[in-house]
């Protein structure tokens, strides 16, 4: 498996967030909050995490450790999410920390399109404008979120 940029790596966060919803539904169904959108996490979390394990095969014949490190991936969060205790989710359930996570990733993503310049530079003007957005996006709402937690009320 090598650890060179490969677009097959942002896969990876198809599993993760597929994993996170199936984890949800578990968590639920454990504690008997089952809701009618309880169920389309199931669906929605295996749609959304299980497409991507049958499209590594499709686009990388013959590399069983990414496959492997996606199952991984897949199955980690499902587990965590799952069975993490609650007393550990408490601090993280504010709008602030929300904001912070998806600015956060938003500027991942971001991040994650400009670096893709230094491996390929083809297509150099879109990959600019789109890591650009992100990082811009992003940023503002991981900073906001930021503001809103060290706000003094």
């Amino acid at each position: 498996m090598s650890l060179e940029f490969s677009p097959n790596w942002f896969l990876l966060i198809f599993n993760l967030g597929g994993g996170i919803a199936i984890g949800v539904f578990l968590r639920r169904l454990l504690r008997g909050q089952f809701a009618c959108n309880t169920f389309f996490l199931l669906i929605w979390g295996a749609l959304f995490g299980g497409i991507p394990l049958f499209i590594n095969e499709g686009l990388m014949k013959g590399t069983p450790g990414f496959f492997a490190l996606q199952l991984f991936v897949f199955g980690a969060a499902l587990l965590v999410t799952a069975f993490v205790p609650e007393i550990l989710l408490e601090p993280f359930q504010t709008p602030a920390v929300t904001t912070i996570a998806v600015g956060g990733i938003f500027a991942l993503f971001g991040i994650a399109a400009l670096a893709s310049i230094l491996f390929d530079a083809t297509e150099v003007l879109q990959k600019s404008m789109l890591g650009g957005f992100f990082v811009l996006a992003g940023g503002s709402m991981f900073l906001r979120g930021i503001k809103t937690l060290t706000k003094d009320e």
